[in-house]
């Protein structure tokens, strides 16, 4: 079994990526990512220290974003969850009572 630092695909990696896939590559490790918004995440992650001016502000652009998908998801969970509590609470209350 191959161990590489996290993050980092090792060199014995089989990465199978389907041919005409456009894909964009980390220049610091080679590692591929389906779509620009993953390579700067991806760079300003594992390669912060390396990123140019403009790397590191859209990074930080990206990274916002990230956090505003990720806090409207838990939400949108959380909405879910407590609806169906009370559903099936007032189900139980209705169908056992």
């Amino acid at each position: 079994m191959a161990t590489a630092d996290a993050g980092h695909v090792p060199d014995d990696a089989e990465l199978d990526v389907p041919e005409g896939t456009e894909i964009y590559r980390c220049p610091y490790c080679e590692y591929p990512l389906q779509t620009e918004r993953l390579w700067i995440l991806h760079l300003g992650i594992e390669h912060n220290s390396k990123m140019d001016e403009a790397q590191r502000a859209r990074y930080e652009d990206e990274h916002d974003e990230e956090t505003h998908d990720l806090f409207t998801l838990h939400v949108k969970l959380t909405v879910v969850i407590i609806l169906l509590y009370f559903g099936l609470t007032y189900s139980y209350m209705f169908v056992w009572s």
